[in-house]
């Protein structure tokens, strides 16, 4: 091939690239970075801070990335005392409609997709995957498949407090 034609090709390219870039920009919501499936839980400092659900019976680990000089999430527990399920929601402290991460505690074992469509109020456009299980019932996780906020500062670190799904099953624990 000559040189003409590989420049032909990268310059295509390039155009497509740029095309692609400015669509997703149109939508006036930041991109999602998605997580690395690469955990960098070994790489990085130990958090002395770690969240204890006293109701739900689980431990979670804080990411150092939500911690700053002040924590940069909120946190709410729901829990039913009569049906002994609820869940956890961790959420991004400057714009607290926006959840960073769940946690279920139900007392019956679902598929994702059936836990998808039995929580689709909580649960749109999320993933959600199976945490573990003890006597009181089966844990499962949701996290967000899109970032919420304008492009911008705000959906830049909230970007950077994204777990992977190995993340979160790394730092989740059950209680007794």
């Amino acid at each position: 091939m000559g040189r003409k034609k590989w420049f032909r090709i990268l310059l295509c390219c390039e155009c497509f690239l740029f095309f692609m870039l400015e669509i997703s920009g149109c939508s006036g919501q930041a991109p999602y970075k998605q997580p690395s499936s690469f955990s960098s839980i070994a790489s990085e400092p130990e958090t002395a801070e770690f969240y204890q659900d006293e109701q739900l019976h689980f431990t979670f680990r804080i990411p150092p990335c939500w911690i700053s000089e002040s924590p940069l999430y909120t946190q709410e527990t729901i829990f039913d005392e009569s049906s002994k399920n609820g869940y956890t929601s961790f959420y991004y402290a400057h714009d607290p409609s926006v959840p960073l991460l769940r946690i279920f505690l139900e007392s019956q074992k679902y598929s994702s997709d059936e836990f998808s469509v039995q929580f689709s109020s909580l649960c749109k456009d999320q993933n959600v995957f199976f945490l573990g299980e003890n006597s009181g019932g089966y844990y499962y996780a949701v996290l967000p498949e899109s970032c919420s906020l304008p492009i911008g500062k705000e959906a830049d670190l909230y970007n950077s407090m994204a777990l992977s799904e190995n993340d979160v099953k790394r730092r989740f624990s059950i209680g007794s």
